[in-house]
């Protein structure tokens, strides 16, 4: 979803599931144009992941291609 755009810097919301033996792991993040590395929310999951948060980095390259970073983190209350 694209929440600003020109003569304001062009800015976009995006939503995204990576799909991993065992389940996904949904994120947020905002876009921009250029390399600049994207901050990601990990906003939960499924099946293993379904109580995952966490956040992680995207850095994209000219090339398209890029490195993803995610700190995962179980959300589950410990103890009783």
């Amino acid at each position: 979803m694209v929440v600003s755009v020109p003569p304001q810097a062009v800015l976009a919301n995006c939503t995204g599931v990576f799909r991993l033996p065992g389940g996904t792991i949904s994120f947020q993040t905002t876009a921009a144009p250029g390399p600049v590395p994207k901050q990601l929310a990990v906003t939960g999951g499924t099946g293993s992941y379904d109580n995952a948060g966490g956040d992680g980095t995207l850095t994209e390259f000219p090339n398209n291609t890029g490195t993803l970073t995610l700190h995962v983190l179980s959300l589950v209350a410990r103890g009783g």
